[in-house]
């Protein structure tokens, strides 16, 4: 028992990292991510970060009670359900324009995208519970961290599907 609590530990550990990672260097992420076998972590982060918009949902919508709950869950499970519809159109799109990658790719695209949106998108929540000064502050943070998230879809589908940046721009304008 001691040594599967110390490994989930250590899963736990290595998870925290890797947000952390696509925050502050997502490039080292998604290179850290293209030798990585299996989606298990990817899949974790996928839940960290829709329960994260589903908790900025949750304190935006706080002033009524039973929707805020009800909504809540509803972003949680169609964040994570169309993350996955985003995964498979990511992943055809980009192998029908010339690049080489698997559903995994897609996903840890699609994935690596969301999380530094869904951590603008909590902070802004919460600076919307300030007076009217709040709602500047969220704009502001909600933009920049939207931004990163964009960068970051354009790096990783360059490096999961081995395409160049013109073809990257292509294929996420068409999606």
């Amino acid at each position: 028992l001691l040594r599967f609590l110390n490994h989930i530990s250590h899963l736990y550990d290595m998870c925290l990292q890797r947000m952390g990672e696509i925050l502050t260097d997502p490039v080292k992420a998604i290179t850290s991510a293209k030798r990585e076998k299996g989606v298990k972590m990817t899949v974790e982060i996928l839940l960290a970060e829709w329960f994260i918009c589903a908790l900025a949902v949750a304190i935006v919508t706080s002033s009524t009670a039973g929707f805020s709950i009800m909504f809540s869950i509803a972003v949680f499970i169609f964040g994570i359900i169309g993350t996955l519809f985003l995964s498979y159109l990511i992943t055809t799109v980009f192998n029908i324009i010339g690049g080489k990658g698997k559903f995994e790719n897609g996903l840890t695209s699609a994935v690596y995208t969301i999380f530094p949106i869904s951590i603008g998108l909590i902070i802004a929540a919460i600076f919307l519970q300030l007076s009217f000064i709040g709602v500047p502050i969220a704009l502001i943070v909600g933009s920049v961290f939207t931004v990163i998230g964009i960068a970051t879809l354009y790096r990783s589908v360059k490096e999961f599907f081995s395409v160049d940046l013109v073809t990257a721009w292509i294929g996420i304008s068409l999606l």
